[in-house]
C-alpha cells in the first residue's frame, strides 16, 4: 500500500484501536477486546471492528482523506449533505468517532 495518506491513515486506525480498547476495558471488563483493522479498496479504505463478528466501522476516501460513516458493508454514506464527517489531516479527527463507529453529523 503506497499512498501519500498511508501514514496518516495508519495513525488514525491506531487511534481508533486505542479508543475501542479504552471503552471496552471501562465498560466491559470481562469481555474480549475487539480487534480493529482495515481493508484496502479501489477508492476507499474500509475500517472494521471484529468482536467475534466483523462489522464496518467507517470509510476513508483515498483521494483526500475524507472520513465517512458506513451505509453498508461495502459502501460509505455519500448521498447526504453532511456525508463527510472530517478529514485525516484534521487535528480533531477523533471527535468524529466513538468506540462503535463514525458519529452522525451534528
Amino acid at each position: 500500500m503506497n499512498h501519500y495518506l498511508q501514514d496518516e491513515f495508519e495513525t488514525f486506525v491506531g487511534e481508533i484501536r486505542e479508543l475501542v480498547v479504552e471503552d471496552n476495558t471501562q465498560r466491559f471488563s470481562r469481555e474480549a477486546i475487539p480487534t480493529v483493522g482495515f481493508d484496502n479498496g479501489r477508492k476507499y479504505w474500509r475500517i472494521w471492528k471484529d468482536s467475534g463478528q466483523k462489522s464496518v466501522y467507517g470509510f476513508v476516501r483515498k483521494d483526500d482523506g475524507a472520513i465517512f460513516m458506513a451505509a453498508t458493508w461495502k459502501a460509505p454514506q455519500t448521498k447526504t449533505k453532511t456525508a463527510i464527517r472530517g478529514y485525516l489531516h484534521d487535528d480533531d479527527r477523533l471527535s468524529h468517532c466513538n468506540a462503535y463507529g463514525i458519529n452522525y453529523a451534528r
